[in-house]
């Protein structure tokens, strides 16, 4: 195995001979909600190797990360599977969105999408030995040129998640409380009791006005609330009425996806 960047490749180990459970969409994966286990949806995809098995979860293993699938770039959860005959699929029963990517959920995937089983068998590459790389060569024992394949979504993994609950309250003074809760990668569970890893140098935290990638005002605060005073509050309906205020989460390798918080009205 090999890293590639800026056109020169360099060695990163072996990939050892287990295979993985690769495919394709056999159907589109139509957009869907990130916010409940939809039992009605599926998707059909033909897969490489035809003598490896899919198998079902229940809920609970659901829970437990069980049947976890990369397909594109959002990573679904199925709980049921049924077998077609010559390598193709269906697969019913989906969490959306999982592993920080509900806008690919939005989405959706067209048909012929790469889909990669997340169970033991594909090997993790060591980050620091990718470095800065744009894409993996790989090289077998009878090949003279490497096959090369670019590295999906380069640079998401040190970017925060997109804060979640969001909330937003009209109080009787006329002022705007804002508020939000962030995420952190690698602390999936919410535990009772603990407060969610920070993961950052600072908790840090962008609200804006507007166009996401323009906005008209900005605002930045080192904890998960904002309150507009009733000032405030009232220029921006005058002067802004019916644009929306959204906020992201910053972070040393960047800014989370943007969260809605609430329409000025």
């Amino acid at each position: 195995m090999y890293a590639e960047s800026n056109g020169e490749l360099k060695p990163i180990g072996a990939s050892g001979s287990r295979r993985s459970i690769i495919g394709t969409l056999a159907t589109a994966l139509q957009p869907g909600s990130f916010h409940r286990f939809d039992a009605q949806a599926s998707f059909e995809v033909s897969l490489v190797p035809t003598d490896l098995p899919l198998g079902d979860a229940s809920l609970e293993q659901l829970a437990s990360g069980a049947n976890r699938a990369v397909v594109g770039m959002e990573i679904i959860q199925f709980a049921s599977t049924t077998s077609l005959g010559g390598g193709l699929w269906r697969l019913q029963g989906l969490l959306r969105g999982r592993g920080g990517t509900e806008s690919e959920a939005l989405t959706g995937q067209p048909q012929g999408t790469p889909f990669i089983l997340l169970d033991t068998r594909p090997v993790q590459l060591d980050a620091e030995a990718l470095g800065t790389a744009e894409s993996i060569g790989a090289i077998g024992l009878a090949d003279t040129d490497p096959v090369v394949s670019p590295i999906l979504g380069a640079g998401r993994g040190p970017r925060p998640l997109s804060p979640v609950h969001a909330s937003a309250q009209a109080r009787s003074d006329g002022s705007l409380h804002l508020e939000w809760t962030r995420r952190a990668r690698g602390g999936w569970l919410w535990r009772d009791g603990v407060d969610t890893p920070l993961n950052e140098e600072q908790e840090t935290y962008l609200i804006g006005l507007g166009d996401v990638d323009a906005p008209q005002l900005v605002w930045q605060v080192a904890s998960a609330t904002l309150t507009l005073d009733p000032v405030l509050h009232d220029q921006l309906k005058t002067d802004h009425g019916g644009k929306i205020i959204w906020v992201r989460q910053i972070g040393a390798g960047g800014s989370s996806p943007a969260t809605f918080l609430a329409q000025i009205a």
